[in-house]
């Protein structure tokens, strides 16, 4: 580091008297004299503006050697929460056997919301839309259908028509009960 601040004073000065000796007015030993003393008096401003530029320096290089460890430690549990969600998502392809309700509460809301499946209820539109040839009304489902498992995401625009279309119907039978 020495050797940089060295060659940075020099090289000043070098840039200074090759300045000055293209100076288009002639100048006086005295000039000259006072321009040298006028430059080396600034040598230790110089100095101490390079030092605390070597601290910001060393300052910025502490803080990106800690960002690069933070960012290291949330890669890693990126990665552990990635696998945890590999573990809990349903794999592409996978299947659902219908059980009873009195053994195990099936019905789609309930299906859903198993932590293996999607752990979320309100993503049940999807089970009914992934297995339209099976499912009809999605009220009724039976013992030992084999349902395809769509894999967990958020709603798409199809199944939330589908879930509008399922509460409209639900309110006109629920009028034509109650007038």
């Amino acid at each position: 580091m020495k050797i940089i601040i060295r060659f940075s004073m020099i090289a000043m000065l070098v840039a200074a008297f090759t300045y000055l000796s293209f100076a288009q007015e002639e100048m006086t030993m005295e000039d000259w004299q006072n321009q040298i003393t006028e430059l080396t008096n600034k040598i230790p401003e110089l100095k101490e503006k390079l030092e605390g530029l070597q601290k910001d320096v060393e300052g910025l290089l502490k803080q990106e050697a800690e960002k690069i460890q933070a960012l290291k430690i949330c890669s890693e549990e990126l990665e552990g929460l990635k696998s945890q969600l590999a573990e809990k998502a349903p794999a592409e392809g996978t299947t659902y056997t219908v059980g009873t309700w009195a053994r195990d509460r099936d019905c789609l809301w309930n299906i859903a919301k198993k932590p293996k499946i999607y752990d979320n209820p309100f993503l049940w539109p999807k089970i009914w839309q992934g297995n339209r040839d099976q499912i009809k009304n999605p009220d009724l489902i039976y013992q030992g259908q084999k349902l395809k498992i769509p894999p967990k995401a958020v709603l798409t625009s199809e199944e939330t028509k589908a879930l509008n279309s399922y509460w409209a119907r639900k309110r006109e039978k629920a009028a034509d009960v109650n007038p």
